[in-house]
Order: structure tokens, then sequence, then C-alpha cells
């Protein structure tokens, strides 16, 4: 893994791509060097080796052809062809076609009247007269071997040479050593990606903060002109660096910009620029542009907006759940009105509150008339509609900062903050004829409803709020005993019921002669 990793930083290194492109164009000047044939007809220079290679063993073959030595003759071919290594074959033939002597790949000997690079064809005359010939094959494997040992060797070579000659003069001339090591130290410590351009807007050096945004080495960057880079501009708008070029001073970007890199991750960079060596009698020189980094930090804002936005959910969540529970801890599940827990909590506040700011606090206690009747004739069922039917109607009857509350079975209890006794039996008749008025609804089989109330008051002087609802309490009872279907207030002094209404017993009277 450690091999791998230096073979990779070696192939993205600046020297070893500048020595692979000097050695293509080396190689590539040598072979258009042959191709036009510069260096003289290498292939006529071969084919004359190889005639002439070819007409001395015709003419050792003559000589003992004239001996009528066949032996040696086979002997003279053997030896030609074994040691000559770009030879395949050869053959001594006589002109009416008869092989005298032949050695190597008779297969690649070819029946061609005259010769050409691969085949030699040499007559032999006798007499002048023709008396055979000679027929040498040679192979053309060996010249391809060879050039490309050719060529090879002059690429290594190359090579090797143009990268110690590289290394050597890149160490001069690469601006990064023009810097003094603590200050380049010092410059590669910095949190925010520089680079120094020159006027063409050229990379001339670059710290490894920018090596590491654009996911390149440092040194990888030099030469490289800025606008190349793969940057996204907010409405088409110029690049910061050439507005600072061209203002000759220092320009600050308000957007960020989006920079694409290798790894198709977007950038956004906060660029600022400042021009160097411009002055008054000075031309710029170069600029210096600095890039801070801030997509980790546009990262965290998302997250964090959306752990924002999960949180508030799980808020409203949480308050929904808050308010059903409440409703369910708060109000009467049948009719939607305060249950009685809720109901005793807000009088006690209320009365508290009346209390101590010197105030009127009034209660009305409604019970619906013979319920129980309702029940036995109706079903329970009905019996529901008819106190939901209620709760609605004294709903309907009360101010919004009134109170509504389901007491218990058929009774309920209102509450009338800043209502007199007087003020409160008011509302608590027209509570009654409307509980009567409902008795027509459509949906209740009943011929009529009605129901008693007892209205009480603080002017009662009651010791707390449960003793205004037992003064409520007496004067619903004393409403039931007079005959139902009206409306009662409590009066410690007159407790009798009204003569129109045709009753005559008192209520605390009424009260203990019930309880014998």
């Amino acid at each position: 893994m450690r091999v791998l990793s230096a073979l990779t930083e070696i192939w993205r290194s600046r020297l070893f791509k500048l020595t692979i492109s000097i050695l293509l164009l080396t190689l590539s000047v040598i072979m258009f060097a042959d191709f036009f044939k510069l260096r003289g007809d290498v292939d006529a220079g071969m084919r004359d080796a190889r005639k002439a290679m070819s007409e001395a063993l015709a003419v050792q073959l003559t000589v003992l052809a004239a001996s009528s030595n066949e032996q040696a003759i086979r002997q003279t071919i053997d030896a030609f062809v074994s040691r000559s290594a770009d030879v395949a074959a050869a053959r001594l033939t006589t002109a009416n076609g008869n092989a005298l002597a032949a050695s190597g790949e008779l297969s690649s000997l070819t029946s061609d009247a005259e010769s050409t690079q691969s085949q030699m064809i040499v007559p032999i005359f006798q007499n002048d007269r023709q008396w055979g010939e000679v027929r040498v094959a040679f192979t053309e494997n060996q010249s391809l071997v060879k050039q490309i040992a050719h060529f090879g060797f002059i690429g290594v070579s190359c090579f090797v040479l143009y990268l110690l000659f590289l290394r050597k003069a890149l160490n001069q001339i690469d601006p990064s050593q023009v810097v003094p090591g603590r200050v380049n130290n010092a410059f590669n410590l910095l949190s925010e990606g520089i680079v120094i351009l020159d006027t063409k807007l050229q990379v001339m050096l670059a710290n490894e903060a920018m090596g590491h945004i654009i996911g390149r080495p440092p040194g990888d960057l030099m030469g490289q002109h800025i606008d190349e880079w793969p940057w996204e501009f907010p409405d088409e708008a110029p690049a910061p660096w050439r507005i600072a070029l061209d203002d000759g001073g220092t320009y600050a970007s308000d957007e960020p910009l989006t920079l694409h890199t290798h790894d198709k991750q977007p950038r956004r960079l906060i660029v600022n620029c400042a021009v160097v060596g411009a002055g008054e009698d000075a031309k710029a020189k170069g600029l210096l542009v600095t890039f801070d980094d801030m997509t980790a930090i546009e990262k965290n804002n998302r997250d964090l907006q959306d752990a924002l936005r999960l949180l508030k959910q799980s808020q409203v969540s949480i308050q929904e759940k808050n308010r059903e529970l409440e409703a369910l801890a708060t109000q009467d599940p049948l009719t939607g009105v305060n249950n009685r827990r809720a109901l005793l909590q807000r009088l006690a506040n209320d009365f508290a509150k009346a209390m101590r700011e010197d105030r009127p606090l009034s209660v009305i206690m409604v019970d619906i008339d013979h319920f129980k009747s309702i029940n036995d004739t109706f079903g329970h069922v009905v019996g529901d509609d008819c106190i939901r039917v209620v709760a609605n109607t004294l709903a309907s009857q009360c101010r919004e900062y009134d109170l509504v509350g389901r007491y218990g079975g058929e009774e309920f209890v209102v509450v009338l903050p800043d209502l007199t006794a007087q003020q409160a039996h008011e509302v608590a008749e027209r509570m009654r004829l409307q509980i009567a008025d409902a008795a027509t609804d459509e949906n209740l089989p009943l011929q009529e409803m009605t129901a008693s109330l007892g209205v009480a008051c603080t002017d009662s002087m009651p010791d707390d709020y449960m003793a205004l609802i037992d003064h409520a309490d007496q004067a619903l009872y004393a409403a039931k005993q007079g005959g139902r279907n009206r409306s009662i207030v409590f009066d410690s002094r007159v407790t009798k019921l009204k003569p129109e209404a045709g009753a005559t017993a008192e209520v605390e009277s009424d009260r203990r002669s019930q309880k014998a």
C-alpha cells in the first residue's frame, strides 16, 4: 500500500509529467527524422548488406559447383544459415529447377522473380550462361526488434537524463525556493487557501491549504490559469481577481464563490484579492488571492437549521400532545365542557381573585329535571344527547371568559366573574328558557325538557369556593322543591320562593325536612 501510494505520488508529480512530455517530444522528433529519411535510407543500406552477403555465398557456391562437390555445397549452405542470425533459409537450384542443396525454414522462400527486402536472388553463370541461382530468405522480426531496442534505449536514456536535469533545474526555477524556509512553513500553516498569481493570472505559488481545497498537491497548481478552475460565479459576475487587477487595489468578494473540485463536492469560498507591487510609480507584479473555505461552516449551519426545524416540529408536536392531554385532563369527554377537576381549579382561582380585589363572583348550578325518567323511558343514548344539548345551551349564553363545567351526572356549574346575584339570575333565566326550547330539537324524541337552576354570589359571604357552590346547591334544591323549571337565588335572609311561582317552603327548612 505504501509503495502504491509512493508510485501514485510520483505519477502525479510535476517533475514526472514534465519529463514524460519532453521525452515524447524527443522521440517524436527522431521518428519524424526517420520518416523523412534525414539520417539516410536505412532500408537501402540493409538491402545492400543483404545483397552483398548473398553474392558472397553465391561466389563460394559457384566455386564448389565447378568442382561438383555437392557435400561441400550442402555444408556451406548449412553453415551460412546457422551462423547468420537474420537468415531464415537458403537454397541452391539449377537452371532446370533442381535443388542441389537447401537449409533453414524453406517455407519462407518464395517464387518471386526479383529480389526483395526479405529475399535475395543471385544468379550463377557458367560460360556466359546461367547455370542456376541462390535464394536467401531473411527474417523481418530481427529488424523490428532492433528498431524497438533502438528506440527503447533512446527512451530510457533520455528519461533518466531528463529526470535528473529537470529535478535540478526545477529546484532553481521553482518560486517556492525563493521563499525562505521559515516563511514558507508559516505560509503553509495558514488555514486559508492562498495563491500568488502573475499578471496573466497564472499560479506562481500556492500553499497546502489551497491544495487541500482543490484536492491536488500545491506543486501541481503551478502554471495553471486560475480561470480554468471550475468556478461558479453568481449572476455571471466577473471574477474578483480580475476586478482587483483592473482596479489595482484590494477587493473583497461579499458573496461566496462555488468551486467544483475533482471529488464533485462543491466548495463555498470567500475570496479576498490584493495586488502585489502596485503603487504610484510601479506596475502590478502579481496578485495575492486568499480563499476562506466556508463549506464546513455552511454544512454545520444547514445541519443546525435541520436540527432546529426538527426541534420546532417536535415542539409543535409536543404542544399538540400537551393540548390533547390537557383536553383529556380538563374536558368532559361527553360534552366537551370542563370536567369537575378543571371547574373547581378555575373556580378556586376566580374566588381568590374576587376576594382579593373585592369584586363579585356568581355561580349557577344547573340540574336537568326528571333526568332518571328520561333515561328509563328513552335509554341512556338519548340521555347523553340531552346532557350534550344542555351543555351547548349553557355555553351559548356565556361570555368568552365565563366557565361552564360538568359537576357530575346531569348537573352543571356555571362560573360568572364580575356578576352580581341579580345579574347572574337574569343569565340563569335565559339559560332555563333556552333549555326548554331545546326540547323541540328534532334529534331529541322528547315532548319537553326542563332544568332547575340555583344561583349564588359572593355577597352571601361564603367561607371559600366550595361554600359558594354549596350555596348554589341549596338554591337549586329550593328550585327543585318549588316545582322545578325555575331558577332561585340563594339568600341567607330571604329563602322563600316567589309567591307567583307557587312555592311557600324555605330553603333551609326544606333541606332539613328532606333529610328527615
